[in-house]
């Protein structure tokens, strides 16, 4: 319980709008037990209908999820994501429904523009930047960034 809230302080911290405050917090605590029923309501009124999300709760989501801006975010349930990654609207973590029956897995520090899917049983690399509209259904290698229809390069720090 104190590691859960020590991941709440710190998520609730670096999500600045009040959207992205709402939808962590929704997140967190329903994983605690004797809250999920009680929370329940509220992740589907607020989740899925205000703001038209769908994160189920078998989704792993690690410490540091920054959600600016929470909605129209679809993510399947055997995703998984890592340690201070961030998710603008829009977002599709889904599969490919003719390969494989997982999802993405995103590694720390991924940072994933508004509107991009990301398709299949793949892995994005740590320190990734998936730019807005892309549609990325192959593995990105650490330090990689991908724009446009699986279109990889080198991240140049600047």
């Amino acid at each position: 319980m104190n590691e859960l809230l020590n991941i709440l302080q710190y998520e609730l911290k670096i999500n600045s709008s009040l959207s992205g405050k709402v939808a962590i917090l929704i997140l967190r605590l329903e994983k605690v037990r004797f809250l999920k029923y009680l929370i329940l309501p509220f992740r589907i009124m607020i989740l899925n209908f205000w703001f038209n999300t769908e994160i189920p709760k078998s989704v792993t989501i690690k410490r540091g999820l920054r959600i600016p801006h929470p909605y129209g975010i679809i993510i399947h349930s055997s995703c998984s994501i890592g340690e201070n990654c961030t998710i603008f609207q829009g977002v599709t973590l889904g599969l490919n429904e003719f390969k494989s029956s997982k999802g993405p897995i995103l590694e720390d520090n991924v940072y994933i523009g508004s509107k991009a899917s990301l398709i299949g049983e793949i892995l994005i690399g740590k320190n990734c930047l998936i730019a807005a509209h892309s549609l990325i259904t192959k593995d990105m290698i650490e330090n990689q960034f991908g724009h446009g229809q699986n279109t990889f390069q080198d991240k140049v720090d600047r």
